[in-house]
């Protein structure tokens, strides 16, 4: 009977223990506000947004200056600052009504600034360069030097730079400065130099037409036709002045039975802005050797110069966007090759 009475007792005293519990918890929620919708989602720009309760006759207050907050009946208006720094931030809107209320955190994201290029070469040419960029806040530009040769505009997220033809034999550099908030980007812009005539003819490759040869050199080229391409069965499928494998000459490829690629290396000498001297030297480049001799490919460079050298004066139709470059020898009448600045194949046919 006593344990009877023991179990009795102790059942009662959980019993009270639960609805205590039970009660404390109640009260609890009884005195916390309710929150229906919010749109709290802040970016660096800042901006507005709202909280809105359950009940009206409220009154608001915020930890954080950047963050203030209003009233209009059942509805709390948070307005957050611009934020120019890059880590989030974080502030509590405390809102009360009566004995009731309610602490609700508002994030505002740290300030996003992209550039995907702080170094950027452009061409001596006029263009536009493009570059992605991206920003939660208003940007500041500087350029440094000031310089009148570069436009900048942004367009959605497009940073675009209008670059002017660079008139001058010297290449030009500024830095572009720009800022989002307390953040700074440097973009480093160098416009390559305008190139002198014979420059241009060294630094890209020159396609050989037998139509682009004058009255001299077109004699060694039908000497070779029919003395050695002809007598061996060989085809000339195409033939510039330029580099191959680190090595400026005459490099071609002849077809019989197979392309054999080969070329005679070449030393230069630039002369002021339009005159250059070509001078043949022994080295070869792979069948050059083989071609030289045999197919007699001697012949056929010797306008373009032999070991003694040849001085030619150098000449194109738009330094900016040759349609071909022209060299006139200055001591051998009628020595004049045109050449050409895209892939010319089997030359004697053009």
């Amino acid at each position: 009977m006593k344990t009877m009475t023991k179990i009795i007792t102790c059942l009662l005293c959980i019993g009270l223990i639960m609805a205590g519990c039970t009660k404390d918890k109640a009260e609890e929620l009884d005195d916390r506000l309710k929150v229906i919708e919010s749109q709290l989602d802040f970016t660096a720009a800042g901006g507005t947004g709202k909280i809105v309760l359950e009940q009206a006759g409220l009154t608001v207050s915020s930890n954080a200056e950047w963050c203030t907050a209003s009233v209009s009946e059942n509805t709390v208006n948070v307005t957050v600052a611009q934020h120019a720094e890059l880590p989030d931030r974080t502030a509590v809107v405390t809102v009360r009504s009566g004995n009731k209320s309610v602490n609700v955190p508002i994030t505002q994201s740290g300030t996003r600034f992209i550039i995907d290029d702080t170094e950027i070469a452009a061409p001596f040419t006029a263009c536009t360069i493009d570059r992605l960029i991206l920003s939660d806040l208003p940007l500041d530009i500087n350029i440094e030097p000031e310089s009148d040769w570069i436009h900048i505009s942004i367009v959605a997220d497009t940073l675009r730079l209008v670059i002017d033809e660079n008139p001058d034999a010297t290449s030009r550099t500024a830095n572009i400065s720009i800022s989002s908030g307390v953040i700074l980007r440097t973009i480093v812009l160098t416009q390559a130099l305008k190139p002198t005539v014979n420059a241009l003819f060294i630094n890209q490759n020159w396609y050989f037409a037998y139509s682009g040869l004058g009255a001299y050199p077109q004699l060694y080229w039908d000497y070779t036709k029919a003395n050695g391409l002809d007598a061996q069965g060989e085809v000339l499928t195409y033939a510039y002045l330029g580099t191959n494998e680190e090595r400026y000459g005459f490099h071609f490829s002849s077809y019989e039975s197979g392309n054999w690629p080969g070329g005679m290396v070449y030393n230069y000498q630039l002369i002021g802005d339009d005159k250059v001297k070509l001078t043949l030297t022994s080295s070869r480049v792979g069948y050059g050797a083989y071609y030289y001799s045999v197919v007699l490919f001697n012949y056929l460079i010797n306008p373009i110069g032999t070991s003694t050298g040849r001085t030619f004066t150098v000449s194109t139709n738009n330094i900016s966007a040759p349609e071909w470059i022209l060299l006139t020898d200055d001591n051998q009448a009628g020595n004049t090759i045109k050449l050409f600045p895209t892939l010319i194949t089997y030359p004697y046919d053009h």
